[in-house]
């Protein structure tokens, strides 16, 4: 028999959905998600994975998960899996039936490298995570970058790392037949949300030196508006709305920037062979997979909100062919190291 594997996932994307269903394919599994943040999905959900729908209900600044705890008591999990958050007070109960019923738990998130750590919030991060210490079998930071956050509060051996990377296949021969001579565009893949920063990339388009076209992927709240923007501003871009699959599109760039906070969008870029521009603000992303990008080693930073500074980064490297095809190779070996083992692997190898 299948052990049964509870996932929460506060927001269901459909990037996330292939590790899912190949987990499917292990464990008897059971995935949760908020009805008021599921955005659009392209793909199916398998129909091995049942879901349990749940709405986030809010005290303050806490909140409670609805349908979790009497759906944890009716089907006893054998492994569960949730999101760090100290707010969402579900969390706490779970940490309690866990003990109670011989639940193995793991908690999953970025650690706290975005913090800044001061006498008072040292000492309550001493505390919370000498408690969560107690209750977690590990908690999965998404790479080393967000684990050494951690080293002054868990043990070592409470702490497993498993690189945030996606469930496709890399392959260098994106890269055969890839004229660097004559591709000018620029090319965006991530949710359209206010964090993204679009608008900089347009400001910043009156200052590109050669003609270079924006491709942009995805969709969000912020679709519409970030449309009507380019209209207005003239900019030479490409709306092509929510994919997964873009490679071909990706074939027509030299560069993936994210103008803003980004997160997992740099490891999709790094699988289409491209070089990377981002803000040089580490602590101000969306997500430790930053750190996957190296300066003048597979892509550049540029001061964070500076329109003149990233179409500068643009242009110098548009017109180093040779750069370019070295971040390209840079970006897919960084990449294939990352998923040597395929993410689902690595979760089943550490659910034990």
């Amino acid at each position: 028999m299948k052990k049964k594997v509870f996932i929460f996932q506060p927001s269901l994307f459909h990037y996330r959905l292939p590790l899912f269903n190949s987990l499917s394919q292990y464990y008897d599994l059971y995935l949760s998600y908020n009805l008021d943040k599921n955005f659009k999905i392209n793909n199916k959900i398998n129909k091995k994975i049942k879901t349990v729908k749940t709405k986030k209900i809010k005290f303050f600044f806490l909140f409670y998960q609805s349908n979790i705890i009497n759906k944890l008591i009716q089907n006893k999990y054998n492994i569960i899996l949730l999101p760090h958050d100290f707010k969402n007070l579900t969390n706490y109960i779970i940490f309690i039936l866990c003990k109670l019923y011989g639940i193995k738990l793991f908690v999953g998130g970025h650690g706290i490298y975005k913090k800044k750590i001061n006498i008072l919030n040292f000492i309550f991060f001493k505390l919370y995570f000498y408690f969560l210490s107690k209750f977690i079998d590990k908690f999965i930071c998404y790479n080393n970058y967000s684990a050494k956050s951690l080293k002054n509060f868990l043990k070592k051996e409470k702490v497993k790392i498993i690189d945030n990377t996606l469930e496709k296949k890399i392959n260098f021969r994106i890269l055969n037949n890839k004229n660097f001579s004559e591709v000018s565009g620029i090319f965006f893949a991530g949710r359209l949300r206010n964090e993204c920063n679009l608008e900089l990339l347009f400001e910043s388009a009156k200052y590109f030196k050669y003609n270079m076209k924006i491709h942009i992927i995805g969709d969000g709240e912020e679709f519409k508006k970030l449309n009507q923007l380019s209209k207005k501003l003239g900019v030479d871009c490409k709306f092509y709305g929510s994919k997964y699959n873009f490679e071909n599109i990706s074939k027509k760039c030299f560069v993936g920037v994210y103008p803003g906070k980004a997160g997992l969008s740099v490891v999709d870029y790094m699988i289409c062979g491209l070089p990377i521009i981002i803000h040089q603000n580490i602590k101000n992303h969306m997500g430790p997979e930053v750190a996957y990008v190296k300066q003048g080693v597979n892509g550049f930073m540029f001061k964070e909100n500076s329109a003149l500074d990233l179409s500068s980064k643009i242009n110098a490297l548009y017109k180093n062919k040779i750069k370019i095809k070295k971040f390209s190779i840079n970006s897919l070996s960084i990449v294939k190291n990352l998923n040597s083992v395929p993410m689902h692997k690595k979760f089943i190898k550490t659910f034990g």
